[in-house]
């Protein structure tokens, strides 16, 4: 499970088109001893541009978007990412109480009629009909094949919902991030508001107000560019997981209809 989920970890840095390319990624992939280990992280560490100071390298060949716009933009993702995150919760929920449903009180469904056939099947041989046995045997068939039903819908839910939680597990994390990083741009907003009121008393320029303008241009521009690349990776996943998941329960289904068709099979028509 651990190596599973890093290397899902991985596939998703190495996907990002800024950390993948990123000085401190790049050490953490291809350090060969301690003592490189060691130089690397210093000159990390010694980095000034962290936090909101990355937007100072952030240079868009765009034109400076207007505030009003930003905001609208932000409080589009805001919105979104929360009802997302909603959305993923509910389907950790709902998945969670069905994978105990089929590893639990499920299997034993199967099993009990499983066992009650094979029962029946007991009761039903101490008749002492001659003819009996064609029955007997065939209702003990069917009762063996109900306990092999049990095991598959146990096994199931590893081989598809598993990878559909596991999937909605790193989206949990990754909508995790959200809220801090729109607040960034959100205090910025504000900041440029505040602006306009310094302006207007004489307190900074206008030239220092149109520095800040860029400035929450550029934290819009990257904001979007993130939104954009969190979205292609949302579709790509979702497709992929919902793909998968439901192949292996069209499988699944499939080897049930088979069991019930062996099962079937050993009745003979009268």
């Amino acid at each position: 499970m651990r190596m599973e989920r890093l290397q899902a970890w991985m596939s998703r840095m190495c996907r990002h088109p800024v950390i993948a390319q990123s000085d401190v990624f790049q050490l953490f992939l291809t350090y060969r001893d301690e003592r490189e280990w060691k130089t690397g992280k210093r000159k990390a560490e010694k980095d000034e541009t962290v936090g909101p100071m990355i937007f100072s390298l952030v240079d868009p060949e765009a034109p400076d978007l207007e505030p009003a716009d930003v905001e609208q933009k932000c409080e589009q993702y805001s919105r979104f990412t929360k009802a997302m995150d909603d959305g993923v919760k509910d389907l950790l929920n709902v998945g969670h109480t069905h994978w105990k449903r089929c590893t639990g009180p499920l299997p034993k469904e199967y099993q009990r009629i499983g066992k009650a056939f094979q029962n029946l099947s007991a009761v039903f041989s101490t008749s002492g009909y001659q003819g009996e046995a064609t029955l007997t045997d065939a209702l003990t068939a069917a009762g063996k094949i109900y306990e092999e039903i049990a095991e598959i819908v146990a096994e199931q839910p590893k081989k598809d919902l598993h990878f559909l939680l596991e999937t909605n597990n790193e989206y949990k994390g990754l909508l995790g991030c959200f809220p801090e990083t729109i607040a960034v741009h959100k205090a910025a907003i504000e900041k440029q508001k505040e602006g306009d009121r310094l302006v207007a008393a004489g307190k900074i320029s206008s030239q220092e107000k149109h520095g800040m303008k860029q400035r929450i241009s550029s934290m819009s521009y990257s904001l979007q560019a993130e939104m954009n690349h969190f979205h292609s990776n949302r579709i790509y996943d979702y497709n992929r997981v919902m793909q998968l998941y439901l192949e292996e329960q069209v499988n699944f289904y499939q080897q049930i209809a088979e069991k019930l068709r062996e099962a079937l099979g050993q009745f003979t028509t009268l």
